[in-house]
């Protein structure tokens, strides 16, 4: 094996001008020479194409790609498809990463014979998520495959795919893409998909990534038909699962629950109960169906004990959490202003 393989980091881009020429200064700004930079213009109606073409003229390790949009799905695999790297990365272009964002990474996959390398901390809005862990930096720890996937449904590690490295010729031989008919959510399904065709996974602990707060971002706001979507990625996602392995059922429980919880919390807020009818009941019945999930899952006894309490009255609750929103928001609306 190639001591420096070459890596293709992989950059879907739609309207993202204010950011991306930060994301692509990033990544050809990496200590780690080996690189394929493939951006992929998603049909941006912005300037990021223009200057995602610029930055393609006085680099030639970028290849630049553009397409009518068909959305992030589309654009990763077109990405994949293009790629020829002995490796596969992926940052989205609003985001922008460390200068050894990529090194990190292929030195942990190349530590044994991993098909993929994930890790469990990143920035958001410049603070450190798992930031303990993320003090260990270039330390990692390996888990089981089914580990990781439980990590992943309980939050413990994020569920994008720009905090991991993929091998190319395991995505080839498994015949592994994104689901073109998912758009949010689309990033868990492909992971899950890999994660049950490997075994065993290094996770690192290093702080290398930062995801950057796009309020303009149409994937990042809150809206229904974005949920919906992701709880139909999730539903796919349990195709792939073992269904004896009951620790990680529960977990997937967990995370369904926590997502229909939101979507319950965002119909009472936004009065959007009565076009939603079945769907609130839906989410509503759930939360008491599953009543007992949070005793058989890995989390701590006070949300433990928040989830139970969810259960037993999620109306209730609902209107807590709603309330603490408000509040929130009214603090931040009054800083804002003074």
């Amino acid at each position: 094996m190639n001591r420096y393989p070459l890596v293709s980091v992989i950059v879907p881009i739609y309207n993202v001008e204010q950011y991306v020429h930060n994301t692509i200064e990033s990544i050809r700004n990496q200590r780690y020479g080996m690189l394929e930079i493939i951006l992929v213009n998603d049909g941006s109606t912005d300037r990021s194409g223009e200057i995602a073409e610029s930055m393609s003229r006085i680099d030639d390790r970028i290849i630049l790609i553009s397409q009518a949009n068909r959305g992030v799905s589309f654009a990763r695999n077109a990405g994949i498809e293009a790629s020829s790297g002995e490796y596969i990365m992926f940052v989205d272009g609003d985001d922008y990463v460390e200068t050894d964002y990529v090194s990190n990474f292929v030195k942990i996959i190349k530590s044994g014979r991993y098909d993929l390398a994930v890790s469990d901390t990143y920035y958001r809005e410049e603070h450190p998520c798992n930031d303990v862990r993320g003090k260990k930096t270039g330390l990692y720890d390996i888990y089981d495959n089914e580990r990781v996937i439980e990590m992943i449904y309980l939050n413990r590690i994020f569920m994008a795919v720009w905090n991991k490295i993929y091998k190319r010729e395991f995505l080839q031989h498994n015949n592994i893409r994104f689901d073109q008919d998912i758009w949010y959510g689309e990033g868990m399904l492909f992971n899950i998909k890999c994660l049950t065709k490997t075994q065993m996974v290094p996770c690192g602990h290093s702080l290398l990534y930062h995801y950057v707060n796009n309020p303009n971002s149409a994937m990042r706001k809150y809206n229904l038909r974005n949920e919906l979507c992701g709880i139909r990625s999730i539903y796919r996602q349990k195709v792939f699962l073992r269904k004896d392995n009951l620790r990680l059922a529960h977990a997937v429980e967990y995370h369904i629950w926590g997502v229909l919880f939101g979507v319950l919390c965002y119909i009472t807020r936004e009065n959007k109960k009565r076009i939603n009818t079945n769907l609130y009941r839906y989410c509503y019945m759930f939360s008491k169906r599953h009543i007992f999930t949070p005793l058989f899952v890995d989390i701590g006894l006070k949300e433990k004990i928040y989830l139970i309490c969810v259960g037993l009255s999620p109306k209730g609750m609902v209107y807590i959490k709603n309330l603490k929103r408000r509040i929130v928001n009214k603090e931040l609306n009054r800083r804002s202003n003074a």
